[in-house]
């Protein structure tokens, strides 16, 4: 008599793959939900349609195009492996005044200038011919700016706190808990990472940079999507305006619109 033999899957990694793929109430299959999503929602299609995204107020930020939902990723991974959290760093950081300090508009002055810049590269990929090869070496180039904008990014978030003065206590504390969230989201999804790239390609994300008048555009094959963006508070170096705003591509329309404003956002903690 001829026997079998199997591997079992491990019990988190069950509880990952049942948990993740309660977002749309389907029954379970043989991969997690989300890359479930992914599949789908890259699928080849001629005459992909064009999400236009809007920004009020205005101003150039950076939208993100996911074929997943982030966030409820993030929240199915908490169940198994939990996540630090930090009740009394939130609160003082929501009750926060910034105060007057100097230095700051020179300090915005060089993350706008990065920002810039990446926004003039954008642009000039945009008119190019994916085939060529001067679209490579642009596309090179944009790459390596909006590096330097996230490096930019970081060292101006640090810099701030720095001036904060009499509140670089709370920067500290608040900084070192960053560090705790971003080191277990990086921890949380590193197994999740080579599963994701086999089954989605690089067409797992795509991104764009808004233009001056807030808007840009991006195209998407058929399926659901989810838009991510992120905005600075104006007056509160710890928060964020965060955007997780879902939508379904489908093949009979050629066109969306999406406006992001201050009022479907939702404000939290700038980690």
């Amino acid at each position: 008599m001829t026997t079998s033999s199997s591997t079992k899957t491990p019990r988190k990694e069950q509880s990952i793959t049942t948990t993740l793929l309660r977002g749309d109430g389907r029954a379970p299959t043989s991969v997690p939900a989300f890359l479930a999503f992914a599949i789908g929602a890259t699928a080849a299609c001629s005459n992909e349609p064009e999400l236009v995204v809007s920004f009020e107020p205005k101003g150039s930020f950076e939208v993100t195009a996911l074929p997943y939902d982030p966030e409820f990723l993030l929240d199915s991974l908490a169940t198994v492996f939990p996540r630090p959290t930090f009740p009394e760093i939130q609160m003082e950081i929501a009750n926060y005044e910034l105060p007057n300090a100097e230095g700051m508009d020179s300090i915005l002055g060089v993350l706008a200038y990065s920002r810039d810049s990446v926004q003039s590269a954008s642009d000039a990929l945009f008119q190019l011919d994916p085939a060529t090869a001067e679209y490579r070496t642009q596309y090179d180039e944009f790459r390596e700016l909006y590096s330097r904008f996230i490096a930019v990014s970081r060292q101006t978030e640090r810099t701030t706190r720095r001036l904060l003065g009499s509140d670089r206590e709370l920067a500290r504390r608040v900084e070192t808990a960053a560090d705790s969230i971003r080191a277990w989201e990086e921890l949380a999804l590193s197994n999740l990472d080579s599963s994701m790239t086999s089954l989605t390609g690089d067409s797992a994300l795509i991104s764009t940079v808004t233009d001056e008048d807030g808007e840009g555009t991006i195209s998407l094959t058929r399926g659901r999507w989810w838009i991510v963006a992120r905005m600075p508070h104006p007056t509160n170096p710890f928060l964020e305006y965060f955007w997780n705003r879902p939508i379904r591509v489908s093949r009979w329309r050629s066109s969306y619109r999406l406006p992001l404003s201050l009022d479907n956002a939702l404000i939290r903690w700038r980690h």
